[in-house]
């Protein structure tokens, strides 16, 4: 399952190592063919080193994308690199890489096309051995446009990986892996005025089909969403949480419904509610040997999130057996009333950024408002607030917080240094984010992060302990750095976590140690 991340915990901090700022590496400065990229997967070599994918953008006079492979050693010295752009030809039209599946020493990237010629939608395979760095490509499935029209209106277009790792009714296609990494599922979102409609498929590690399955929904679209998609039994079980919504209530409560689908195409539906709180934001996962869905509720009348909620779900009966609402600190909450005069027009819907189980089974719940705005047309996309929780595996609070932060740009390629990455390790959560040189300290004694321009960012790293306590540290000056770092989008391994750079054509990789 892409959206959950089990925490990396291989070796324990000494006591000095605790005391000190992480390890810092960072490669030096090149430029690659093509300006625009960014890190899609990482994985250790076993000396210290990695290999690394980038996907990167063609630019203006030459469309398209492909593939950076490369092999750094534990100096971050590059020792062997490949570059890889499959041929299209013009009748494959809206070519995107949906996701990548790594088993292994071997990468699948798996990206979808219309065909013209055949008229059809075609998902390739394109598979590689990380130490030939050889790559060759097959069909993994196909979806015929005549079957597609009966069903709905399936759109896709040329985007630059920006396939979803949930669903919603936002997502054309979502692509989506098991807590394991031994299966993954693709869904086509199909829009229809009198149905809710998903064409899925599941897979195994060995790339063999295991599910593939129309699901129907005959409902108002205005009445149900789609909330997110999960893979489990190695393809053989797929479990979908959509919502409803009940007309009567001026509110709009939500009764959400769980739907599984086996390999062979049974479906089972369940549903549950919770009339008092309202939960409006939910994640659902396997944890174990159940379903668990976890997120934010709000209550009548309630302009903004109210507290953190837990349902615990059979996967087998597919009925509730547990739920636990804890409301946010009347701290936090007053926190967030005192807004400035134009604010009160703005809602900011909270957007996961992923969910992380520790080695003791605790969830840690990672969202960030997000929201768009127009300012003298121009559209502004904001990130602000992080809003992080942990609580056990019944649903017991252990803390909730907030990282104040307000960040924008008008540039959409500018948003991967906008956000943050969060990882978990030796019981800290560590969120790493882009901030100004001044941290502003609140009447009430609060943190709050300010922007600054993307290439005079500072790159800081705040932890939050066991028992809650935050604490910030800045790790580089923007003054010291050749290139800002992109913090959106940092990849993860056992002993650290990665983040590209880029100014201008000039980059550089740097690699934090924990």
């Amino acid at each position: 399952m892409k959206h959950v991340l089990i925490a990396y915990i291989l070796l324990l901090f000494t006591a000095a190592n605790a005391q000190n700022t992480p390890k810092i590496t960072k490669s030096s400065v090149f430029k690659d063919k093509y300006n625009e990229s960014y890190i899609v997967h990482v994985k250790e070599d076993g000396t210290g080193g990695l290999y690394m994918l980038r996907m990167f953008k063609k630019g203006v006079l030459s469309a398209g994308s492909g593939y950076y492979l490369e092999h750094y050693d534990k100096n971050m010295n590059l020792i062997k690199d490949a570059e890889y752009a499959p041929e299209y030809n013009t009748h494959e039209k809206y070519k995107t890489l949906v996701g990548v599946f790594a088993v292994g020493n071997s990468l699948h990237l798996i990206d979808v096309q219309y065909n013209i010629k055949e008229k059809a939608y075609i998902c390739n395979v394109h598979s590689a051995d990380i130490n030939t760095m050889q790559f060759t490509h097959k069909e993994l499935l196909r979806f015929n446009r005549e079957e597609a029209d009966k069903l709905g209106t399936l759109k896709l277009s040329d985007l630059f990986y920006n396939s979803a790792s949930v669903l919603d009714d936002s997502a054309t296609v979502a692509f989506i892996t098991d807590d394991n990494n031994s299966a993954f599922a693709i869904a086509f979102n199909l829009k229809s005025d009198k149905a809710k409609i998903l064409k899925l498929y599941s897979f195994d590690s060995s790339l063999t089909k295991k599910i593939e399955h129309t699901y129907k929904r005959e409902v108002k679209s205005k009445d149900y969403r789609f909330k997110n998609i999960d893979v489990a039994n190695g393809g053989s079980s797929i479990y979908l949480l959509g919502a409803a919504h009940r007309e009567e209530d001026k509110r709009k409560t939500f009764i959400y419904e769980i739907t599984h689908i086996g390999i062979d195409n049974h479906e089972t539906t369940g549903n549950f509610t919770s009339p008092n709180p309202f939960s409006e934001t939910l994640k659902m996962f396997m944890l174990n040997d159940k379903l668990v869905c976890a997120g934010f509720y709000s209550e009548p009348e309630s302009k903004w999130y109210n507290g953190v909620s837990y349902f615990e779900i059979d996967p087998k009966t597919l009925s509730m057996s547990n739920a636990v609402h804890t409301p946010f600190s009347e701290k936090m909450l007053a926190d967030k009333n005192k807004k400035r005069w134009w604010e009160a027009k703005l809602y900011k819907p909270l957007l996961f950024k992923n969910i992380i189980v520790t080695p003791n089974n605790d969830i840690i719940i990672n969202a960030e408002e997000y929201y768009s705005a127009n300012v003298n047309n121009q559209e502004t996309y904001n990130y602000d607030d992080i809003i992080t929780a942990r609580i056990t595996s019944t649903g017991e609070a252990l803390w909730i917080t907030d990282i104040r932060k307000s960040q924008y740009t008008f540039t959409p390629s500018d948003v991967s240094f906008l956000s943050y990455t969060p990882v978990f390790k030796n019981d800290i959560a560590y969120y790493f984010i882009n901030t100004s040189e001044n941290v502003k300290t609140t009447d009430e004694g609060a943190v709050e992060f300010k922007q600054s321009g993307k290439n005079k960012s500072d790159l800081t790293v705040v932890t939050i302990d066991a028992k809650g306590d935050m604490k910030y540290e800045k790790l580089l000056d923007n003054e010291s750095n050749a290139v800002p770092f992109m913090t959106a989008r940092g990849a993860v391994t056992s002993d650290g976590i990665y983040f590209l750079g880029r100014k201008g054509g000039d980059k550089q990789l740097l690699k934090i140690g924990l």
